[in-house]
């Protein structure tokens, strides 16, 4: 009876819970343009002052909230890091481009703000901590963090493929807007690629850049803006919503996660308690695919990914999964077959069919069998679709 009793009480006690492990994927912050989004556009190019391409003072701002918010969370609230960075304990990584790895730069510096041994508080460089970020190779190709960038036939025939339908149905629907953006942008023909690049309204729109009267233009109770919205977040979901795009977009990355979690449970892994990725938010889209908690919403500047690995003492470990949108909301998510404490052995069996690794990516981009109805014209186009991709969001 008395033993009964005490391990009913046991089982009672609260238990305490240790987060060990964190990783994160941020978007990037907002950005100069890298060209006009049209050729009628009469927006002075000079405006993004800190230059084309480079985050604007909004999107520096928006990132070094963002690291300040990680540091209250795992600093301050949690202290899984300490104020001094430490390579032992945190990898910063980037794609290879300038606005992620400035979003990465601003990041840490609100994480590491001028406290801890490590900071610098001599001549002109002012009180803050000099924090490695590791990159690949500027505008190379990287199946890591730069996606959908590398060359991988496989992935344009799956879009063609799966896309098909839902192109054609798009266009079809589309063409009167097609036509008055045409007759106002100047841009001959208006498709789907021209969206992409027409998307860079709403960067000079949320910079305070003067915008032509067309853009509240209204056709079927919608403006031209409020259309080249929806229509751009439809088109950048298309890339990516199916099982099988999503794991040739996200699958190197996910597999680096789970790697690294299976590292921390084996006590093998370099850094012992967090790594932080900046990409850009077809990486973030990617990755929700792939995980199987996406949405309809497009992910926003700053938007953060987080996997957080629990010890509960006693306990098996457990992994929780969350998302902070651009407005600074955070929601726990869960695997679509898991509870939202999800044991970390059932987390790395439920993503195991989306993991790929390098060499696997590699081979499955250049075995691509290539279909009886394959349209040359309609890969250029894809090709030429996903280069500006890359380079607009």
């Amino acid at each position: 009876m008395i033993t009964t009793a005490l391990l009913l009480m046991a089982m009672l006690q609260p238990t305490h819970c240790e987060l060990i492990f964190v990783l994160a994927l941020w978007t990037t912050g907002e950005r100069g343009l890298n060209e006009a989004p049209y050729p009628n556009d009469l927006n002075d190019p000079d405006h993004w002052s800190r230059g084309e391409g480079l985050l604007t003072e909004i999107g520096l701002k928006r990132m070094l909230e963002l690291g300040k918010w990680l540091r209250q969370r795992y600093m301050i609230d949690t202290p899984l890091l300490s104020k001094t960075y430490s390579i032992h304990e945190l990898i910063v990584q980037s794609a290879g481009v300038p606005h992620t790895i400035e979003s990465a730069q601003a990041v840490v510096a609100g994480l590491y703000s001028d406290e801890g041994n490590g900071k610098w508080s001599n001549y002109s460089l002012g009180s803050w901590q000099p924090t490695p970020v590791f990159t690949a190779q500027p505008w190379t190709p990287d199946p890591h963090l730069l996606q959908p960038s590398y060359p991988c036939p496989a992935y344009r025939q799956l879009i063609e493929e799966e896309n098909k339908n839902y192109y054609e149905r798009f266009d079809e629907e589309s063409k009167e807007w097609y036509k008055v953006l045409e007759r106002h942008t100047g841009i001959i023909p208006v498709n789907r690629v021209a969206i992409f690049k027409l998307h860079g309204i709403h960067h000079e729109i949320a910079h305070g850049q003067p915008q032509p009267d067309w853009i509240n233009e209204v056709h079927n109770g919608t403006t031209a803006v409020e259309w080249l919205r929806d229509a751009h977040r439809e088109l950048a979901h298309a890339l990516f919503n199916s099982k099988s795009k999503a794991r040739l977009t996200a699958g190197v990355l996910l597999n680096d996660w789970i790697e690294a979690l299976i590292g921390i449970s084996h006590h093998t892994l370099e850094a012992k308690r967090a790594i932080f990725s900046s990409s850009g938010i077809p990486s973030m889209l990617a990755m929700k695919y792939a995980m199987g908690i996406a949405d309809q919403e497009a992910p926003g500047y700053g938007s953060l990914l987080l996997v957080e690995l629990h010890r509960p003492n006693g306990w098996n470990l457990f992994v929780k999964l969350y998302t902070r949108n651009s407005t600074g909301y955070l929601f726990q998510h869960k695997l679509p077959d898991c509870e939202h404490n999800c044991p970390l052995d059932r987390f790395i069996t439920e993503l195991r069919p989306m993991r790929l690794t390098v060499q696997d990516f590699e081979l499955m981009c250049k075995s691509a069998p290539r279909s009886s109805s394959y349209d040359g014209r309609a890969a250029l186009t894809m090709i030429a679709f996903l280069t500006i991709l890359i380079k607009v969001i």
